[in-house]
């Protein structure tokens, strides 16, 4: 298994977490197509979509993957105007790739969302910050690990 930055910082938090390893061969894979390859509920796997202003504040929104990001409740979360991080420049302000991008371990300090169902599920799945790779945790302890905070921003 592949020690990735978000897993490090799960175990120095000493929260219970499990790494979940899934066939991502190709190109790019979705949430969804990582919840089927891991053999995982699709109401379980989350995805981690980075927004940001125009000053360059990133704001990151974690949410069911079959689930999108309601601009207009994001914007009023965030306070300002964002939008979508372009995928150019996705790893310059998270380090993180797409499709791999994780609520942990970022490489720019951001203000972070998790979507306010996933307190319905004992465990989530969120990318760990590598290709093929998942770890599951209680909502509340990645609340608690990525200092996030629960909102309703889904639509």
């Amino acid at each position: 298994m592949n020690k990735t930055n978000a897993i490090r910082i799960l175990e120095q938090a000493g929260v219970s977490f499990n790494v979940v390893e899934y066939d991502a061969e190709g190109s790019f894979i979705s949430a969804v197509d990582s919840a089927k390859k891991a053999g995982e509920n699709v109401e379980q796997v989350y995805k981690t979509i980075a927004f940001k202003n125009a000053s360059n504040e990133l704001f990151i929104f974690v949410l069911e993957s079959e689930m999108e990001v309601s601009l207009k409740k994001a914007r009023a979360l965030s306070g300002c105007d964002i939008e979508p991080v372009r995928q150019q420049d996705l790893k310059g302000l998270t380090g993180y790739e797409r499709g791999c991008c994780s609520p942990l371990g970022l490489k720019k300090a951001a203000t972070i969302f998790i979507d306010e169902l996933a307190l319905l599920e004992p465990v989530i799945y969120v990318s760990c910050g590598a290709k093929g790779m998942n770890v599951g945790i209680s909502p509340e302890d990645l609340c608690k690990v990525s200092g996030a905070l629960f909102a309703d921003f889904a639509s």
